[in-house]
């Protein structure tokens, strides 16, 4: 009796220190990971993070937004070309405007008659013309500088149809019968010109787009024209030229610009010779050609 007392109480201290020594290697475990655990952020650190990043874009970054209107919270009208033909008064200098070839950086060409000398010649930006200097060359308009204001001159052809839609003043109702001793108004230059007349000047600029050309790798400068856009039937046409020839002499003078092409165009009589040099896909090609 007294031995199987003593085996119980044996096992009793056995089961009792085990679970000490369980409970003791818990608590360890425990601390363990509390040490290898950060402690949680605070909201008032949460939030501090957050402002540090916000500081990182300044307000100035989303000032695109506001300017153009994006999101439409704005009326305020957004800032209009001063220079938009549409926009500018309509000078009223004894000039017209026959034709013009825009081109980039500058190298557009007008061709502008002044009333009183009855001649047409060829401008270009930064020339003067009846007091106004030439400050832009768009197509079918030219943007003049009068003084200290800008104006717009447009094509002459174009001034006219917008005049011809005025609605007429007065009761509406027929026309009167023109007087019969009334003669008619002279025109002002013939109706017909031989090519290369000073009048006929415009008529070049409505055959064909002319752009100056310039060769990769070389000095920057244009080694000729390119020709596009021909119109069916033009002096273009006749000699040969087809769409992306670059036009690189005529009688054997050198072709840069649109301007090296307009006093060849003024000697053309019926009967002239005319020899044009293109490069062609990459090939020289030359063009022989009578004027009809």
């Amino acid at each position: 009796m007294l031995s199987f007392m003593k085996t119980r109480r044996n096992t009793i201290l056995i089961l009792a220190g085990i679970a000490v020594a369980l409970y003791l290697l818990v608590d360890i475990a425990f601390l363990v990971l509390e040490i290898n655990t950060p402690p949680p952020e605070t909201p008032q650190q949460a939030a501090g993070t957050i402002a540090a990043d916000t500081t990182k874009d300044p307000i100035e970054t989303y000032a695109v937004i506001v300017e153009r209107n994006l999101f439409r919270t704005t009326d305020r009208p957004l800032v209009a070309d001063p220079m938009d033909p549409g926009m500018l008064e309509v000078t009223t200098l004894p000039i017209d405007l026959y034709g013009t070839i825009a081109g980039e950086e500058g190298r557009g060409y007008a061709v502008i008659e002044e009333r009183d000398k009855k001649r047409q010649r060829l401008y270009r930006v930064g020339d003067r013309v009846a007091g106004a200097v030439i400050v832009k060359i768009l197509r079918n308009a030219v943007v003049l500088r009068v003084g200290e204001k800008d104006q717009v001159l447009k094509k002459k052809e174009l001034v006219a149809r917008g005049a011809g839609r005025l609605p007429a003043a007065g009761r509406p109702g027929p026309s009167p019968a023109p007087a019969p001793e009334a003669a008619p108004r002279p025109p002002a230059r013939p109706p017909q010109a031989p090519p290369g007349s000073p009048s006929d000047l415009a008529s070049l600029l409505t055959q064909a787009r002319v752009t100056p050309h310039v060769t990769a790798g070389m000095s920057g400068k244009p080694d000729g024209v390119v020709i596009s856009e021909i119109q069916p039937g033009s002096l273009f046409e006749n000699v040969g030229l087809v769409n992306g020839d670059i036009i690189q002499e005529v009688n054997g003078k050198p072709v840069t610009g649109v301007a090296d092409l307009v006093p060849l165009y003024r000697e053309l009589r019926p009967g002239a010779n005319l020899s044009v040099k293109v490069s062609r896909t990459g090939r020289q090609v030359v063009l022989n050609h009578t004027v009809q």
